[in-house]
């Protein structure tokens, strides 16, 4: 059986996942692309849309309304939504410094770097990765193909990629307002009523669809100022 898979190759994965974020993560993003250029087009494609969660402190959260420039312009996705809201332990804020967001995207062919989620389906790619075993003891045994990764070159989001927020609620009146500007006593009482449980008792979660649509717009409004 070819060995199509090299020593390095394999190494550079494991230290792809391995490694959360940071200079060092740019510099194995870069590599990645490099090695990735003579890997089979078949695992350079994606037909689905990826999503990716990012938290954001309180006073950078306005300023979504504009493109948003990440410093790690290669950078790890997934297919699966779920997976998205997991990532490092769910939702963030628990102390209450952070919001939330899940942005999505439908990548360009040229935007892709390397589809783990259809790597890890390669019994050849597998075999190498037991045949290195011995050199790879971070990222591959830990993560495997567990949060079905696509890595993509995505240089900017925006607002308009946003499919879920989320954010530890310590004050619910804010968080309805949030949503529906001031309000009155019996009409707060009316609305904070929909929301479900576990945001009734102060914990987080996640909001989609016109609940989100509705934080988004009032984001956007407050955030003008910040231009």
């Amino acid at each position: 059986m070819t060995d199509i898979y090299s020593k390095e190759f394999v190494e550079l994965i494991d230290r792809w996942q391995e490694k959360g974020s940071g200079k060092g993560k740019v510099k194995i993003g870069a590599e990645l692309k490099q090695q990735a250029a003579s890997i089979d087009d078949k695992y350079k494609t994606c037909n689905v849309k990826c999503y990716r969660q990012y938290g954001f402190q309180k006073d950078l959260v306005y300023k979504i309304h504009t493109d948003l420039e990440f410093t790690e312009k290669i950078s790890s996705w997934t297919i699966d939504l779920n997976c998205a809201k997991e990532f490092k332990n769910g939702i963030p804020g628990k102390d209450g410094g952070y919001y939330g967001f899940i942005f999505e995207i439908f990548p360009k062919p040229e935007q892709i770097i390397l589809n783990l989620n259809e790597l890890y389906a390669d019994p050849l790619f597998i075999n190498a990765c037991k045949k290195y075993a011995g050199s790879i003891p971070g990222g591959i045994g830990k993560y495997g193909n567990s949060q079905k990764e696509i890595i993509l070159e995505v240089e900017k989001v925006n607002v308009n990629m946003i499919t879920a927020y989320a954010g530890h609620n310590t004050d619910l009146r804010k968080l309805v307002e949030s949503q529906f500007g001031p309000v009155s006593d019996a009409k707060f009482l009316e609305l904070s009523a929909n929301f479900p449980p576990n945001i009734l008792k102060g914990e987080g979660a996640w909001i989609v669809g016109k609940a989100k649509d509705r934080v988004l717009k009032r984001l956007i409004e407050q955030g003008k100022q910040y231009k």
